[in-house]
């Protein structure tokens, strides 16, 4: 009796620890593949995009020490919406001319004419991307006033330190 008891209680033990284990990682799990870990994408954080969404990100965090106006943020949060949105479509439509020139270049024989041109497609849509995350930075900058740039700099200055001497 008492060894099914023991048994029984190893199982339960197993079991409790799996299913533990399970719910752990499976918030990790879903971060991992959705590409965002509390974040949006992380595609629309790398390159110009990144740094324009970090420098919005900032500056509404810091709103009240930089002096925004309730215009001013409103300003950034549709810029950061616009922004997000243009680079969204953007993605797409290079994924799907990778997607095609995937398929061309697996038939016998190739189009390289066909291939040719979507890769020039390909670089167009980046090309395009990047102008419109110039932009977006451009226009951000262009909401602060020459104080409030200031500002914003000296604050993030300052964070930039304080991570250096962690």
């Amino acid at each position: 009796m008492k060894r099914k008891e023991t048994e029984m209680a190893k199982k339960f033990v197993t079991l409790f620890l799996m299913f533990a284990t399970l719910m752990w990682l499976s918030p990790m799990t879903h971060a991992r593949h959705s590409g965002s870990w509390g974040h949006e994408s992380c595609e629309l954080h790398q390159g110009l995009g990144g740094k324009f969404f970090f420098k919005a990100h900032f500056i509404l965090d810091h709103a009240d020490e930089i002096g925004l106006t309730e215009e001013q943020q409103n300003d950034i949060r549709n810029l950061k919406n616009e922004l997000k949105k243009n680079l969204i479509k953007q993605e797409a439509e290079i994924e799907v001319v990778k997607v095609d020139v995937d398929h061309l270049v697996h038939q016998n024989p190739i189009d390289t004419e066909v291939v040719n041109r979507l890769i020039d497609q390909q670089y167009e849509f980046e090309k395009a991307k990047s102008i419109k995350e110039v932009d977006a930075i451009a226009r951000l900058k262009q909401i602060l006033s020459a104080e409030q740039y200031e500002k914003m700099k000296e604050l993030l200055k300052g964070k930039q330190a304080s991570k250096k001497r962690l």
